[in-house]
């Protein structure tokens, strides 16, 4: 399959290819003349290793995850925001969003079963931005059981996916408010899809920044936490998104004019390689979810070595000791 876009004629369309290997249009998606295309965004991919979220109260909420997803965000005549997230293959409209007196620069990145993009709100003179999560379904405590059959419980069961077929997603959104402008997004990427993904933010003041999962998270809640949404880890949700100083990738460096955020898996699942293109180019190695399979540096291998030939003495010695007492007490 593949998505086309048409800066001319404002138009999405996508393609598959009939018997013959010929190119055949399959859907379109025309933007009105009138209106001005401000972003066209794919997903970024990568491997999932959880396609749940494990609830408070023990149930599960399954991801819709969907490689195929895109993103695009018009301006109508009314000069309101139009966010669309359809389906590459299908041409499906998962979710459309409205956001009145909005405009550009718009900023994307599709991930896992998430959305986040950011723009400027001219009612309110400030950057915002938008996360979006999509769902399958939940699944109850009780039904994940050997006696639960089959087809009362097929959320997130499929063997296989298809565009074709697939069922709308429940989705949940959360704005927030910036005080720094966006000039691009990134998300970690790693070998398993182990690690927590990590969305990047090249800033107009020239900082490369990671953001919490915790505080983009979609569902955040409006009210005070309870007890079951702090297993969770869920925290409540605050209009206005900080960028935490430590989470600066960038360190005290400016990199001018940041327009790409690359990240590249490594061999170790804890650390991904970034790269932030512009008028400077920034590259760092990064590990989201810190260094779990790596060892410290000050970890000191002459101790494991010592220990390691202590077990091996203490083994060999232990042995003839077993042998000799099971001799003793054969000649008895």
């Amino acid at each position: 399959f593949l998505v086309h876009f048409d800066q001319a004629s404002k138009s999405l369309a996508g393609y598959g290819l009939d018997p013959n290997g010929a190119a055949i249009e399959l859907w379109s998606y025309v933007v009105p003349a009138e209106d001005e295309v401000l972003a066209v965004q794919k997903h970024a991919g990568g491997a999932v290793d959880n396609p749940g979220i494990i609830r408070g109260d023990g149930s599960v909420l399954v991801k819709y995850i969907n490689p195929n997803l895109m993103l695009m965000a018009t301006r109508n005549r009314m000069g309101d925001l139009l966010v669309t997230i359809l389906d590459g293959v299908s041409g499906r409209v998962a979710k459309r969003f409205a956001h009145k007196q909005s405009t550009g620069p718009v900023e994307a990145v599709l991930y896992d079963n998430a959305a986040v993009y950011t723009f400027w709100n001219a009612a309110h003179k400030r950057h915002e931005l938008a996360s979006v999560a999509l769902f399958e379904g939940e699944i109850g405590k009780r039904e994940l059981n050997l006696w639960t059959p089959r087809d009362k419980n097929d959320v997130g069961g499929k063997d296989s996916f298809s565009s074709f077929d697939a069922e709308t997603p429940q989705v949940v959104q959360r704005t927030y408010f910036m005080e720094d402008a966006v000039r691009a997004l990134g998300v970690s990427s790693t070998r398993l899809g182990i690690t927590d993904r990590r969305v990047f933010f090249g800033l107009e003041t020239g900082s490369l920044n990671m953001q919490l999962r915790q505080l983009l998270d979609a569902r955040r809640p409006l009210k005070e936490v309870t007890e079951l949404e702090k297993k969770e880890g869920l925290v409540q949700y605050q209009s206005q998104l900080p960028f935490i100083p430590v989470m600066t990738v960038s360190y005290n460096l400016t990199v001018s004019r940041i327009d790409k955020i690359f990240s590249i898996p490594t061999r170790l699942e804890s650390t991904t390689l970034v790269l932030a293109t512009g008028l400077d180019l920034f590259f760092a190695r990064v590990m989201p979810s810190k260094g779990f399979d790596v060892l410290n540096e000050d970890f000191s291998y002459a101790l494991l070595i010592l220990l390691t030939g202590g077990l091996m003495v203490a083994a060999v010695v232990l042995r003839g000791l077993v042998r000799d007492k099971k001799l003793a007490a054969a000649w008895k």
